[in-house]
């Protein structure tokens, strides 16, 4: 017997420049192979690994780093919210 894999199509509504702009971040010319790529990196991506990666470094850096990269990581922790 054949194993057929679930597949489901799926649709959704973007504005052009979404759309242009996440071809251009998966360097992918077509809208299905754009959408592929995303939907892979978002499952594929831990928040929360990231942040507590992010935290750890500022922890380390706040005793002699620049104010300057404590600022840089405040900001991508925020932006990841």
């Amino acid at each position: 017997m054949i194993n057929i894999p679930n597949i489901q199509h799926v649709q959704t509504v973007l504005l052009k420049e979404t759309l242009d702009e996440l071809k251009r971040k998966s360097n992918k010319q077509n809208t299905k192979d754009a959408l592929t790529v995303a939907v892979d990196h978002f499952l594929d991506c831990n928040l929360d690994e990231m942040r507590k990666a992010l935290q750890a470094a500022k922890d380390n850096l706040q005793k002699g780093c620049s104010k300057e990269i404590i600022k840089q990581i405040d900001k991508a922790l925020e932006e990841e919210k």
